[in-house]
């Protein structure tokens, strides 16, 4: 038996309309849009027609069926996710997100049961249509797209929780969180802090994590957020065994011997390298590999134990785990931050429940090494 399920208040809240607004240009009542809204009732066929037309989407992308057919799902469009790729699915608040079922972690081969396969993305001419008017311009504001998936053959559609961020330790929780419940099955995506963000306001994660140097910098939160301590560790040089006995900080990357490995834009250790190299008075272009990018902490261990790079900025857990030498540089303060919204989320339930846990805090750790004084403290 078919399942409706719609994504019209996530095309409502990103055309920054109420429910009352709504209802107006559709011609029912506020309190029809709010049933519909929470799938306690089915639109008739010229209603759903002038939701569709409100929004400039096709009916099949606002309104879709589980265990019959296609699923509708959002995605980032950075992602690309393309037809025939497997891809894990999150239900997040009362929508479906897409995400590619390999290299979540951003570290190595990492592999999960898939939801279903991609099949199909709107075609370029209706995104540029959409985009051009002023509605479809409104509708697109949260910077998702649309990807119609094929579900895995089974009776129950997988879904995952999804925890943004690129604390190693993130990794770690997520597994956790999976063994306390098999209703809450999770996985760590790896994402600098902007990214992490930008995952979590366009409602593709359940939680993001972000992280500053000397305690949390003053993040944008919105009304309800709730702000989470995950753990503080250290940032510093990772570096082989050989060249860290020689190493004198970032002055030394002026002589062009070392080859550095670096972090994407609005990561933390990117920040934190170039007020390093700006303090030493450092070209930083002037830096062989400066321009090599790699996703994570994890990356950029691999990169320098594997002699791709000679030194780069991390944290000291990536470089415990390597066996790496690790010149520390400061502290730094990593929070999870939750949409209010979803406080009653399973997955997120169950993340806030593994936060307190003796057992979970024992293991990060040691797994870091962490600090986990705060963990699991709202922040305010």
């Amino acid at each position: 038996m078919a399942d409706l399920h719609n994504l019209v208040r996530w095309h409502r809240t990103n055309a920054l309309m109420s429910q009352a607004d709504l209802a107006r240009r559709v011609g029912v009542t506020r309190q029809a849009i709010s049933l519909i809204e929470a799938e306690q009732t089915a639109p008739s066929t010229v209603v759903a027609l002038r939701l569709a037309a409100v929004f400039r989407v096709p009916v099949e992308a606002l309104f879709y069926e589980t265990g019959a057919g296609t699923l509708v799902s959002l995605s980032d469009p950075e992602d690309s996710v393309r037809a025939g790729e497997r891809v894990v699915l999150a239900r997040v608040g009362g929508h479906l997100a897409s995400h590619r079922a390999i290299g979540l972690s951003g570290h190595r081969l990492h592999a999960l049961p898939a939801t279903g396969v991609a099949v199909a993305q709107p075609d370029a001419e209706t995104a540029a249509e959409t985009a051009a008017s002023s509605d479809g311009l409104a509708a697109l504001r949260g910077g998702a797209e649309t990807v119609m998936v094929e579900p895995a053959p089974g009776a129950a559609l997988r879904t995952y929780g999804v925890i943004a961020g690129c604390d190693i330790g993130l990794g770690l929780l997520a597994a956790h969180v999976s063994d306390s419940s098999a209703a809450a099955q999770s996985v760590w995506r790896n994402a600098d802090n902007r990214r992490s963000l930008h995952l979590l306001r366009r409602g593709l994660v359940h939680a993001a994590a972000v992280h500053a140097v000397d305690g949390m910098d003053a993040q944008p939160l919105c009304a309800g957020d709730v702000r989470l301590g995950f753990a503080s560790w250290q940032s510093g040089w990772i570096l082989r065994r050989a060249e860290g006995r020689s190493f004198g900080g970032a002055g030394d990357l002026a002589s062009g011997r070392l080859r550095l490995v670096n972090r994407p834009i609005g990561s933390g250790a990117r920040s934190l390298l170039d007020r390093l190299l700006d303090e030493a008075s450092v070209d930083a272009h002037g830096i062989p590999g400066y321009d090599h990018v790699v996703d994570g902490h994890l990356q950029v261990a691999d990169a320098v134990a594997s002699g791709v790079a000679d030194v780069g900025v991390g944290m000291a857990g990536a470089a415990f785990l390597a066996g790496l030498d690790f010149y520390p540089v400061c502290d730094e303060a990593c929070d999870l931050i939750i949409p209010g919204g979803l406080l009653q989320d399973e997955t997120v339930l169950r993340v806030i429940d593994t936060l307190h846990s003796d057992g979970f805090r024992w293991d990060l750790e040691r797994f870091g090494p962490y600090d986990v004084s705060r963990t699991g403290r709202t922040i305010t």
